[in-house]
């Protein structure tokens, strides 16, 4: 799904937001990286921008794929960014993160992504939620007793 202006907006004050936290950044739901370009913009750049995504329409092994995404979404120049082909979070790497996108659009996703995501956040880092409006249950069993901040768009984020 194509981010609203708004909804960009939102994104990159979370990116600025997170700036000097310690930790690397998330987007998992690239679709064409769209808003994966901006963030990397936004971001320091010494952190590392990992971006996830199963692309099912693509049916390329995944080095071919790669070099094709890149190439085809204008990707091939952002430095100090990895992207990984597959289910999150069953393909993410481990680490400490200061922000986290998640637009991954179904429930079971978006509730396994916060499971993973919520315990490697930097204190003060921030997950946001891209359809938190329709995921709100998802989004409180993964984080139960954390508030969620609503954005007046479908998006909510959470500041550990």
């Amino acid at each position: 799904m194509l981010q609203s202006a708004k909804e960009l907006e939102n994104i990159l004050a979370c990116v600025r937001l997170t700036w000097d936290i310690e930790g690397d950044c998330v987007e998992a739901g690239v679709y064409e990286g769209g808003s994966a370009r901006e963030i990397r913009k936004y971001m320091h750049p010494d952190k590392k921008l990992y971006l996830y995504d199963t692309f099912e329409g693509f049916k390329d092994d995944d080095s071919e794929w790669t070099k094709r995404f890149k190439k085809d979404y204008g990707m091939e120049e952002i430095e100090n960014t990895e992207i990984i082909k597959g289910y999150f979070p069953d393909s993410a790497k481990d680490g400490i993160f200061s922000f986290v996108h998640l637009d991954m659009d179904t429930y079971e996703s978006t509730r396994r992504g916060l499971a993973f995501a919520y315990p490697r956040m930097a204190k003060g880092g921030i997950i946001l939620i891209h359809d938190y409006l329709n995921l709100e249950l998802a989004v409180k069993e993964a984080c139960e007793g954390y508030d969620v901040v609503t954005l007046g768009t479908s998006q909510g984020y959470i500041i550990k």
